[in-house]
């Protein structure tokens, strides 16, 4: 049995939806790894911060610096979150998780203010400040988009 031409003919509205289906696809695909790549290097640069010596003016105890924990050094709270980023690569934003990111930013902010005039302390605390920015903006976007 031959066939014709006509039995071969692809409708036109279907090739356009299989052509932007595997365009999105390939987009949609391409959003997450680059997110993937981001958290990545966001876990590197946690992990480069974590070994970076602590300013000494940053070791006082907690009558001599703010800290919102007492006998705890400056940024004991964003220490302990960005360790873990940096262990982990992820940090859930449940309930308690977004406590301690709070207390971990008022503690940085609050440190900011008592460092000022250090310069070395003051560029120490907002590169801790800029690493919760960006575990935050991270991981929203993941828990909110179920990557």
């Amino acid at each position: 049995m031959k066939t014709t031409k006509a039995q071969h003919s692809h409708n036109p509205l279907s090739v356009i939806l299989i052509v932007g289906i595997v365009i999105f696809t390939a987009i949609l695909g391409t959003r997450m790894t680059i997110k993937i790549i981001q958290r990545r290097v966001l876990q590197h640069r946690a992990a480069e911060f974590i070994a970076t010596q602590q300013p000494n003016v940053l070791r006082m105890g907690s009558k001599k610096l703010y800290s919102l924990l007492p006998d705890n050094e400056c940024l004991s709270r964003a220490h302990a979150i960005i360790e873990r980023y940096a262990q982990q690569g992820i940090l859930n934003m449940s309930a308690g998780n977004q406590c301690r990111m709070n207390s971990a930013r008022l503690e940085t902010m609050m440190c900011l203010f008592a460092v000022e005039s250090n310069q070395e302390a003051k560029v120490y605390v907002e590169e801790c400040q800029v690493i919760l920015d960006k575990i935050e903006e991270l991981e929203y976007y993941r828990a909110w988009k179920k990557e």
